[in-house]
């Protein structure tokens, strides 16, 4: 019989050809030290360099923590007749910003830009957040060169003078907050605790930023929240103000009835007539205007339910924790890429050359 030879495939590679492999690289890369060893200084050198220029991010955190209010089904009880007198549904939650809607509040482009247009205090000097922002990024020194026409803009103007520049800019500059300074989340999903936080190299900026972005966000929250319940206790104390015309003005009726003929003659029923029409006109008003007192007290007593509370649990302070690259940490990372780009560079070098083959 004769023996079966296995056919070997010409593209499979031994171990023994592989540690030649290795050891021709090694060699290579030997010959070429000085080189490698130059690079990888130059990393070091360019790393403790950008370190060394880097300025230290700050961040500002600000905590707080959200109660949404009594607004549950079967909450209404005995305000349910007032509910409905005023227009209010008080038997289920209208899930107004409930959970992460707030936070998709703090990216809204309506509550930045409020920010921005907000003035704080720097150096003791009061400035808009907005032109704190272009001058801490050297915005006017660049627009000089690409659009000289806005580097002069001026945001001391009312919103309602803003011209498509002003529009432009400002949404630019909420993009790149947006982006690369604000960031909103929630701890603990089971908790209704919210993190803002800000992160800018002007420290000032971040916490003053941070600051205003939570007041302006938890006004408008609170203010959207309680706006209908608002509108109905003002509705209802124009009509406690109308009733209460009217009713001093059916008492004037009725003591003027009384002033016309004050020792009426027993006989005559019908000159008692107008005195107690006018007394008639007292108690129904009367009886009108107690409803409607009663009612507004009520509603008040509503809106403190739905009122939510938002408690600032931790704000940031003065010196804000920062991050930064030390040198020796910027030596070594840039020691490092620089040492694995140069030998990466050579071995696809030697590749190409079919040196390895």
């Amino acid at each position: 019989m004769q023996e079966q030879t296995i056919p070997v495939d010409q593209d499979e590679i031994t171990l023994k050809e592989l540690a030649g492999k290795f050891k021709r690289l090694t060699i290579y890369l030997s010959a070429r030290w000085k080189l490698i060893a130059l690079i990888t200084i130059v990393g070091i050198v360019l790393g403790v360099t950008y370190a060394t220029f880097k300025k230290p991010v700050y961040t500002a955190d600000c905590n707080f923590v959200l109660d949404i209010g009594d607004n549950k089904a079967g909450g209404g009880g005995a305000y349910s007749g007032v509910a409905s007198l005023m227009g209010l549904d008080v038997s289920a939650s209208s899930g107004l910003f409930e959970g992460d809607n707030i936070i998709e509040l703090y990216k809204s482009r309506l509550m930045i830009e409020k920010t921005l247009l907000t003035p704080a205090v720097f150096a003791g000097k009061k400035d808009l957040l907005v032109n704190r922002y272009i001058k801490i990024n050297n915005l006017r020194s660049a627009w000089a060169k690409t659009n000289p026409k806005i580097k002069n803009i001026d945001f001391s103007i009312t919103p309602t003078q803003f011209t498509l520049a002003h529009d432009s800019v400002l949404a630019g500059i909420v993009g790149d907050i947006n982006g690369s300074y604000l960031t909103i989340a929630r701890p603990d999903v089971k908790l209704n605790i919210v993190k803002v936080s800000v992160k800018s190299k002007d420290q000032y900026f971040a916490k003053e930023f941070a600051d205003k972005v939570v007041a302006n966000v938890n006004s408008f929250y609170v203010q959207t929240k309680t706006q209908r319940s608002l509108d109905n206790i003002n509705i209802l104390r124009k009509q406690v103000d109308s009733l209460r015309r009217m009713l001093t003005s059916s008492m004037s009726n009725v003591a003027s009835a009384g002033d016309a003929n004050p020792n009426p003659n027993p006989s005559l029923q019908s000159l008692r007539l107008p005195s107690q029409r006018k007394q008639v006109d007292v108690q129904s008003t009367q009886s009108l205007y107690l409803e409607a007192v009663n009612n507004l007290e009520l509603a008040k007593i509503g809106l403190r339910k739905e009122r939510p509370i938002i408690q600032v649990i931790d704000g940031p302070i003065y010196p804000l924790p920062s991050t930064s690259v030390g040198k020796i940490k910027g030596g070594v990372i840039g020691g490092v890429l620089g040492l694995f780009l140069i030998t990466l560079i050579m071995i696809v070098r030697k590749s190409l050359q079919g040196l390895l083959s």
